[in-house]
């Protein structure tokens, strides 16, 4: 599991623990969007490059080469099948921004975007075909190194993230699975989701929760039965899909995992 674990720079020490587990880091500096902009965004680079820089060196970890990183893009108000085709225009140019950072400034070849979907505003017919064209054209000039991975949010069920990807048809734009967000939203079974998106699944965020909000608990504390999910990405996914805990608390989690066998 090392070598496609990763942990969320919102979890307390993050890059300290990445580097002192040997996993990766997913950068989460630019969920929001004016950490792109201006001045702010050489200020951003420059603190995620020093933080990494010092955590390396303080705690060489089981890596000796730098950590992977994967790219998490904004996401407030972002909302590729929008109804109003102007937010679609500042959707197009915040993930434009956000490619150019993740393979410029960091040489990073996967990017976690949000599916926008909101329930009672869009039917989801209507998402669906919007996010086909919105995703068709954004991907049209992009190499085929660089994977997108479309994340859940407010979604009930799988099937019609399933759907997008499916008519799509790029091997490069896959599905990110978030568990948490699934528990909240969903009353289907973590498996469910998993079995359905199966290998479509190119990336996961996991954490816990009491079923009731977005906790981004600890991976043991909440209603979610991580040991049976970890094997169903196992039975259900593909060898290559990487996973991001983002739970706060990462050390809680990290050390759960190494206490049930999975970080040796």
């Amino acid at each position: 599991m090392r070598e496609r674990l990763y942990i969320a720079s919102v979890s307390q020490d993050a890059v300290r623990l990445a580097a002192e587990y040997g996993i990766g880091l997913e950068l989460d500096h630019y969920c929001t969007a004016e950490n792109m902009d201006g001045p702010m965004a050489e200020q951003v680079h420059q603190q995620v490059l020093a933080e990494i820089d010092q955590a390396v060196r303080e705690c060489p970890g089981e890596r000796e080469e730098q950590l992977p990183l994967i790219f998490h893009a904004p996401f407030n108000e972002l909302h590729p099948a929008a109804i109003d085709p102007k937010i679609k225009v500042i959707a197009y140019q915040r993930y434009q921004q956000a490619y150019c950072l993740a393979k410029e400034r960091y040489q990073i070849h996967k990017m976690i975007v949000h599916s926008g979907y909101m329930p009672y505003v869009y039917y989801k017919a209507w998402h669906q075909e919007k996010s086909v064209e919105f995703w068709e054209r954004y991907m049209e000039d992009k190499p085929e190194n660089f994977t997108i991975c479309i994340e859940n949010v407010l979604e009930d069920e799988p099937d019609m993230m399933v759907k997008i990807v499916e008519k799509l048809q790029r091997p490069n734009v896959k599905l990110c699975l978030d568990l948490g967000h699934a528990n909240c939203m969903s009353r289907l079974p973590a498996e469910e989701w998993i079995r359905v998106m199966g290998t479509h699944i190119g990336h996961l965020h996991i954490h816990n929760n009491d079923g009731t909000h977005d906790q981004h608990n600890a991976l043991s504390k909440g209603t979610l039965d991580m040991e049976r999910i970890l094997e169903d990405i196992d039975r259900y996914c593909e060898k290559t899909a990487t996973i991001t805990i983002e739970s706060l608390d990462g050390r809680a989690s990290l050390q759960w995992l190494k206490q049930q066998g999975y970080l040796k």
